[in-house]
């Protein structure tokens, strides 16, 4: 059994079920999730197939997929400056036109991006997003439930302290400026 299974309390049989927890921010207990059920799982007869639960925290420092610190020509500010002008004289044969000012000037650009993209975040407020993959058969017969109950154009509302007493709220919230401060 995988650390991320025996960290959450399901209510359903785990074999056949693959989880994998991302944590976020070197955070322990924060992070996303995905479950992906097996072809002979119970939940996978009854029509879920898939479900993630994921951070849009990312959307701080994501540019079209593009995020700063990705770039490979960073890894070269690591290496040792003699070996470095040993690796430079080798490279004249091969093409290769890795400089570490481009690396520096990367880096940079990365940091103030980063800068940029927090200092815009304090004004946001994020949340964790949940995606289910279903079949139709499933989907279908949810709406026929929620329809037989009247709730086709109710809004969904969240359980929270507030609508169930008896019961904590599902999630841990955090002031997005205390995320940021943290970040």
């Amino acid at each position: 059994m995988s650390r991320a299974h025996s960290k959450f309390k399901m209510d359903v049989p785990r074999d056949g079920m693959k989880v994998n927890l991302y944590p976020w921010a070197l955070l322990n207990d924060v992070g996303n999730m995905t479950w992906e059920l097996g072809k002979r799982h119970l939940l996978r007869f009854t029509g879920l197939i898939y479900s993630q639960f994921y951070s849009s925290t990312k959307e701080i420092f994501d540019a079209a997929k593009t995020y700063p610190f990705d770039d490979q020509s960073l890894e070269g500010l690591a290496i040792d400056p003699s070996l470095y002008k040993e690796w430079q004289r080798e490279a004249k044969h091969f093409g290769c036109k890795w400089s570490p000012k481009k690396g520096r000037q990367t880096y940079g650009s990365g940091k103030l991006r980063v800068a940029e993209g927090l200092a815009s975040a304090l004004s946001k407020s994020f949340s964790i997003r949940e995606e289910h993959h279903l079949t139709m058969d499933l989907l279908l017969q949810m709406g026929k439930r929620m329809e037989a109950r009247g709730l086709i154009n109710q809004p969904l509302v969240c359980p929270t302290h507030h609508t169930s007493p008896h019961r904590h709220p599902p999630f841990l919230a955090i002031p997005t400026h205390i995320v940021i401060e943290y970040l």
